[in-house]
């Protein structure tokens, strides 16, 4: 059955080559940009996690105005 799959596949890409590297080209800028949010998920979930107590780390964020702008 694979086989027949992997027939079907070339004799595509030889009737419609721009259609298929479309495709193909969109499987892999889908695929790149899948692996890239998930690395930044991966990367933001790991903060501050070389501490002992990692899980009772607390972070502050706060925004300080000079002059009427923001800095």
């Amino acid at each position: 059955m694979f086989k027949n799959h992997l027939k079907i596949a070339w004799r595509s890409l030889k009737k419609q080559p721009f259609f298929t590297f479309l495709n193909t080209f969109g499987l892999a800028i889908d695929m790149a940009g899948g692996l890239l949010i998930t690395l930044y998920i991966y990367d933001e979930l790991s903060f501050d996690q070389m501490f002992a107590d990692a899980d009772r780390v607390y972070r502050i964020d706060t925004d300080i105005k000079f002059g009427g702008g923001r800095n």
